[in-house]
């Protein structure tokens, strides 16, 4: 890991575990939260290095930052703000750019309605916790301790 924001972020957020393990939708995970390919195989007791995790977080993480780039002026935002986008971006690909209330509120520069946005999706649903947080920090601009 390379020590920014963003890194920080989702490793806090994902983890790191060594053993393939089903994450909550059943997808085959491994690492910070780096999807094995096919999800047909069976990957019980495959195990990587945390070398190799790092390696996988870096290349997630470049994808990632391409995604998290189109959000609405992604370049102006101070590094929490960006940190969040990216984490939202490696978790979700490029749905949130799908939401139009929450990329609209974005677009306005109205951290507070993107944050009420965002914790109005599915994904709020699924992934509470780091819904909340990421939501805070969006809508205060400032890093937000995990629960």
């Amino acid at each position: 890991m390379n020590g920014d924001l963003a890194e920080a972020l989702i490793a806090e957020c994902e983890g790191l575990r060594l053993t393939a393990y089903r994450d909550s939708l059943d997808f085959w995970t491994i690492g910070y939260g780096h999807l094995l390919p096919n999800q047909t195989k069976d990957w019980t007791g495959y195990t990587i290095t945390a070398e190799q995790a790092d390696a996988w977080l870096t290349q997630d993480m470049q994808s990632a930052r391409v995604t998290a780039g189109e959000f609405p002026h992604f370049a102006e935002l101070n590094d929490v703000r960006q940190a969040v986008l990216v984490s939202m971006a490696f978790q979700l690909g490029a749905k949130p750019l799908h939401w139009p209330h929450f990329m609209a509120a974005l677009e306005a520069k109205d951290y507070l309605t993107a944050a009420m946005q965002g914790l109005d999706t599915l994904w709020a649903k699924q992934t509470p916790a780091r819904a909340e947080r990421e939501m805070t920090m969006l809508r205060t601009g400032n890093w937000a301790m995990s629960a």
